[in-house]
């Protein structure tokens, strides 16, 4: 009973503990180095140190940390901004290059102090994920973004988007003199009340790719299909895009084959399209147009590509020099060949080990996983302590799971403290 009392009177002592200036100064040499201009509050971790809730004289506390010092960049996560504060909250953007409010209450009026200073403003970066966007604030959205000048990345993700919301917002977007980066990723909302017209949805983004200056889109989990994506495939080859995020969508083989037959006439270097359905039809699509793309980049992670129609990507990468990051993790390799064409694209300089991501579900031996064709010492020595870890811990060598950067390191304590070899995981 009286350890209970104990406890209870210690958890009151630790939830009267009020924010300060050295607190959130220690926070800040957590995360950041000189000259200390990034500030981050999480609203979690708060509850988690202090066992409360953020109250009025803690984000007081927070505004005046910003004010006193040379602040740039200011993230506020999992948080609400109070009423109470909220001009002293506007007077602080002034300065920033940056701010993130991911999953954060922020009030309207913040959206119309960005439209009626977007002149003034410093912003680079805008992120708004996971904050409710409804019709009065995308208005207000969209008259900043067609006002500012230094506005460089926006994220609008999990916003709560319809196809009117995201016309606004769009129609800023291609008022944006600098802009290069958007995030609309999971901007569909999943409320059963909320009416959703997806082809809508995909010309309007196919529109911000065709008259936009954008570089970089990330179109995520909006539920892509093949008639949405072959909309934005007639323009991709007519902008400035390059980097192309679509993935956990319900691309299939179709959307597949409309997406790489517009790349060949395109500029993009990266495609990301992890979490789709692409399949075997899918990638043999992708193995045979692969070499006439431009793509540095290509990540097909999880799309349910069994091992023969991997290992006909892989081998027709020899066509193709300029792929320089591949992500196939998540996919399933059964064949024993795998390692062998990895390990050749490797020795052939096709592939940088660095720039791969790969997850192996079953080799046939160490042999497959790390020939040993042309032996030096270096590579002797990590072949010869692999095989005295699998005999000591009696593990058969199909068991080995070859992740990336080619080999990882292998838990016993004879490799433990050994940091010049490469890694091996088991």
């Amino acid at each position: 009973m009286e350890c209970d009392i104990c406890a209870d009177i210690a958890l009151k002592k630790r939830s009267s503990r009020k924010l300060s200036d050295i607190i959130l100064d220690c926070w800040q040499r957590e995360y950041d180095r000189r000259p200390y201009a990034h500030v981050i509050f999480h609203g979690n971790v708060f509850e988690r140190k202090f066992f409360r809730k953020m109250t009025d004289d803690d984000f007081l506390m927070i505004l005046q940390f910003l004010e006193l010092r040379a602040i740039k960049h200011f993230e506020f996560l999992h948080c609400a901004v109070p009423a109470a504060y909220t001009l002293l909250f506007l007077k602080c953007l002034d300065d920033l290059v940056s701010v993130n409010f991911t999953h954060s209450d922020v009030p309207w009026e913040m959206y119309r102090y960005l439209a009626e200073n977007a002149k003034h403003l410093s912003l680079k970066t805008l992120k708004l994920c996971g904050s409710e966007i409804d019709e009065k604030r995308s208005e207000h959205l969209r008259m900043y973004l067609s006002q500012t000048e230094k506005l460089a990345h926006i994220d609008v993700s999990s916003c709560g988007l319809n196809h009117i919301t995201l016309a606004i917002i769009a129609d800023g977007i291609l008022n944006c003199k600098n802009l290069r980066s958007v995030e609309l990723s999971n901007i569909v909302p999943h409320h059963p009340q909320h009416i959703v017209d997806i082809p809508k949805i995909s010309v309007i983004l196919s529109i911000l790719i065709w008259r936009s200056r954008l570089i970089e889109v990330h179109y995520r989990k909006i539920g892509l299909g093949c008639s949405g994506l072959g909309i934005i495939c007639e323009n991709i080859s007519v902008g400035f895009l390059r980097i192309l995020d679509i993935g956990a969508n319900c691309i299939g083989p179709d959307g597949t084959e409309a997406l790489f037959l517009a790349l060949s006439n395109s500029n993009i270097e990266a495609l990301l399209m992890p979490f789709n359905k692409i399949g075997d039809a899918g990638g043999d699509v992708i193995a045979k147009h692969l070499s006439s793309t431009k793509l540095k980049h290509l990540d097909i992670s999880y799309n349910q590509i069994s091992s023969q129609t991997m290992e006909l990507i892989l081998t027709n990468l020899t066509k193709c020099n300029r792929v320089a990051i591949l992500n196939i993790y998540g996919n399933d390799f059964d064949s024993p060949t795998i390692g062998s064409v990895l390990h050749i694209l490797i020795t052939n300089h096709i592939l940088s080990a660095n720039g791969l991501d790969v997850s192996v579900n079953y080799v046939d031996g160490i042999h497959q996983i790390f020939p040993m064709d042309n032996p030096t010492i270096n590579n002797y020595q990590k072949f010869k302590k692999l095989s005295q870890y699998c005999a000591k811990e009696n593990i058969s060598p199909q068991t080995l799971l070859w992740f990336k950067k080619n080999l990882r390191h292998v838990v016993g304590d004879d490799t433990r403290n050994d940091e010049d070899n490469q890694k091996f995981s088991c």
